[in-house]
């Protein structure tokens, strides 16, 4: 058993994932496994900019309802 989206990614690359990467969606909608929308990245690099997105969306959220930070 193998992921649409990795299956998609390596037919259009013409090779496999390296070990330790992972495939993101760029739009956010996990299962749009269009081959333009899938990107490869390392699982560390995911997590760390996972983690910025997250906090700047908080960050946009605070500003919208005017609070001191």
């Amino acid at each position: 058993y193998i992921f649409e989206h990795r299956l998609v990614w390596e037919q259009a690359h013409g090779k496999t994932l390296p070990k330790g990467y992972i495939i993101h969606h760029l739009n956010g909608i996990r299962d749009d496994n269009r081959f333009e929308n899938l990107l490869a990245t390392s699982r560390k690099h995911h997590e760390k900019q996972t983690y910025i997105k997250t906090l700047q969306a908080r960050i946009r959220q605070l500003e919208q309802l005017h609070l001191p930070l």
